[in-house]
């Protein structure tokens, strides 16, 4: 809404524009001017005004969010068909009846074909520019994507200029366009990426901010004022500047409310990330017996371990009493250390051999560095990866197998777990027990570590792979 109430003030602005440069610019004008001049000038600029109104924030606005394609074309046609009717009636007017109104009327559809082409052309960059900002592409990614559409919509454009038009005319306005368009787009990239991101991060002022603008519209439009009269110096100055000052309008909207998307959706996406992070360790925090209570009989049964000589048992019970040690202090951080994060790993494994210590049908194989990294990693993101396979791949009736490896380097971390797979029966109650389960591990990964990280599972009858890259 506060896009199109913009808009509306700035097409009046125009409207008053052309009506003084073209209509009431002479002082003593004669009855004769006032009826073949004024009067189907006026009623074009007024007809073609209430047109982009409609069109523009009406039709497009209430269909455009839904998708009604049919209707904003069909819509749109008829009130382009009323305004060729006008165009063709002011035309008769002008040449007082003088051409034939078949002639009329074609003569028309050269003009109607430029207007569609522009009210088409800026609806399609202003919803392609607000809408394409993507909070998975870098700032250099936008601006070469939005470069791109820009300069489609402006070959189009001079494309269409050139075919409708003809003569001195065609050449006269092409001229303006093709040095109107790259002034227009020098201010909309320096302001939506340059600018207005310094001005809201505190780095300039607001006078400072207004400065630059200015100075960018002033030296932008003096350079190519000064290769446009080198060029074409028959031109009208009032055509040059009331074009110049549409597609800087245009340039300023557009940059203005880009920026504006791109701070709403940061926003969004920062908010998403919080609920997410938050959900996935409520998740977590709910799949967790008391670890207080733990911990405190942990204690107690390590003791009584040492007393009674029981060595791997008191191993044992030390080992998940560390466990429980970084779940009740550690796991609340947002992120440790990788090397906490691998003791944890081989605590849990440890765990886990004990209870298959007498088995020689399962082959478990770990590799996990021993020298501490300096990287960080959010808790709880390998585990699960670890738990799947020890639920799924081991068997005290079947052969089976299970390597887990890790490699990481610089800002790089490796993953990579192989095992073999055995269904659950039917009749075991955990078939469908998950933990914290692989699909909370996805969504912290995604949240996390968006755009920095890679994940691969891949499965058959018998095996079960993955591997994960995480740049930390």
């Amino acid at each position: 809404m506060k896009l199109n109430r913009l808009e509306f003030w700035i097409a009046t602005a125009f409207l008053v524009f052309f009506i003084y440069m073209n209509m009431l610019s002479t002082y003593s004008p004669t009855p004769e001017y006032i009826i073949f001049h004024v009067w189907p000038s006026l009623l074009n600029s007024l007809s073609l005004y209430f047109s982009f109104l409609v069109i523009n924030n009406v039709i497009i606005f209430r269909n455009f969010p839904l998708k009604k394609w049919s209707n904003i074309a069909f819509q749109s046609t008829g009130i382009l068909v009323l305004l060729l009717a006008v165009f063709t009636i002011t035309n008769q007017i002008r040449n007082q009846h003088t051409i034939p109104f078949p002639d009329s009327l074609m003569s028309m559809f050269p003009s109607m074909l430029w207007i569609t082409g522009i009210l088409a052309a800026y609806n399609i960059l202003k919803y392609g520019l607000l809408n394409s900002v993507s909070n998975t592409r870098s700032e250099k990614e936008n601006m070469f994507f939005q470069l791109t559409v820009a300069c489609v919509i402006w070959l189009t454009l001079l494309g269409i200029l050139l075919s409708s038009l003809t003569g001195y005319i065609r050449d006269q306005f092409a001229t303006i366009f093709i040095s109107a368009i790259p002034c227009a787009g020098i201010t909309y990239f320096l302001n939506r990426f340059q600018f207005l991101p310094d001005y809201h991060l505190g780095k300039v002022k607001k006078q400072t901010y207004y400065f630059l603008i200015s100075s960018t519209i002033l030296i932008a439009f003096t350079f190519f004022y000064i290769l446009w009269l080198t060029t074409w110096q028959d031109m009208s100055v009032g055509s040059y500047i009331a074009i110049n000052l549409f597609c800087l309008a245009v340039a300023l909207i557009s940059s203005h409310f880009s920026f504006s998307q791109h701070l709403k959706q940061t926003e969004l996406l920062s908010l998403k990330t919080d609920l997410g992070k938050s959900s996935a360790d409520l998740q977590f925090l709910r799949s967790q017996i008391n670890p207080h209570f733990l911990f405190n009989v942990l204690n107690t049964l390590y003791g009584t371990a040492i007393q009674e000589n029981a060595n791997r048992t008191s191993e044992g019970i030390q080992k998940l009493g560390d466990m429980m040690r970084f779940m009740l202090h550690e796991n609340t951080l947002d992120a440790i250390p990788v090397a906490r994060e691998i003791d944890y790993l081989k605590d849990y494994i440890y765990l886990q051999k004990l209870r298959i210590v007498n088995s020689d049908q399962i082959h478990v194989e770990v590799n996990l560095p021993e020298n501490p990294y300096h990287q960080t990693i959010a808790p709880m993101l390998l585990i699960p990866f670890v738990e799947n396979a020890f639920k799924h791949g081991v068997s005290l009736q079947n052969r089976s197998w299970i390597t887990i490896s890790l490699h990481c380097e610089a800002d790089r971390l490796d993953f990579d777990i192989y095992n073999s797979l055995h269904p659950k029966r039917e009749t075991d109650t955990e078939r469908f027990q998950g933990g914290i389960g692989l699909e909370n591990v996805k969504q912290r990964l995604q949240l996390l570590y968006a755009g920095k990280h890679e994940l691969t599972i891949r499965q058959s009858q018998t095996e079960y792979f993955v591997h994960m890259t995480m740049f930390l």
